[in-house]
């Protein structure tokens, strides 16, 4: 089998590989579909419903799902978690790792899993600051985990402080271009798009 291969915990019953493509190697995860119905009603629909990745269309109770949109570092710590293997749970997320686990999350119905970990990783994460590479990952956070307060200064200080590059009409937000990466693609950056649409206009 070509690529990294993971079980992410011993179990018996029924298990299924994931694989996920990480550059040119795909990265494969050997995991519990019982776990994932468990934790999951995106997974129960997927693995046992009538779609082509579930359980009916293997022709045992082992079974390869691709899953080519997601990322193998978020879904390897979302594994982790759901699998029980507490210890590789990590004490501190960087922004785009957080932003990152939070889109597959959200992707699968499970933002749930991380709530025992929500105020520990909150605790280290950077200050607000314009010139953050990561700005637009920490206003999806925001967005995502309904931290009001947060989200709308940091919109408040987007909102008025943009400017237009007077060569390319490009906005800049501390003298930096202004991109919304496109990971980021559930909900705060309609608004972000707005501020945007609203600026260059």
């Amino acid at each position: 089998m070509d690529g990294e291969y993971e079980d992410m915990k011993n179990f018996h019953g029924e298990y299924e590989d994931t694989e996920i493509p990480n550059d040119i190697r795909p990265v494969r995860f050997q995991v519990s579909s019982s776990t994932l119905r468990r934790h999951s009603p995106v997974w129960n629909a997927m693995l046992f419903g009538p779609w082509l990745e579930s359980k009916s269309s293997a022709t045992s109770g082992h079974w390869t799902v691709p899953l080519p949109e997601d990322k193998p570092e978020a879904f390897r710590l979302a594994m982790n978690i759901i699998h029980g293997n507490f210890k590789a749970v990590p004490k501190t997320l960087e922004l785009h790792e957080f932003s990152h686990l939070l889109t597959l999350l959200d992707k699968y119905d499970s933002t749930h899993i991380i709530r025992p970990w929500l105020y520990e990783w909150f605790s280290v994460l950077p200050g607000w600051q314009k010139t953050n590479p990561e700005r637009e990952a920490a206003i999806y956070i925001d967005w995502k985990l309904g931290n009001e307060k947060s989200f709308f200064y940091k919109l408040r200080d987007i909102g008025l402080s943009m400017s237009l590059d007077p060569q390319s009409g490009n906005p800049l937000y501390a003298g930096q271009p202004f991109v919304i990466p496109s990971e980021h693609h559930y909900g705060s950056t309609d608004i972000l798009n707005r501020i945007l649409e609203y600026r260059t206009s």
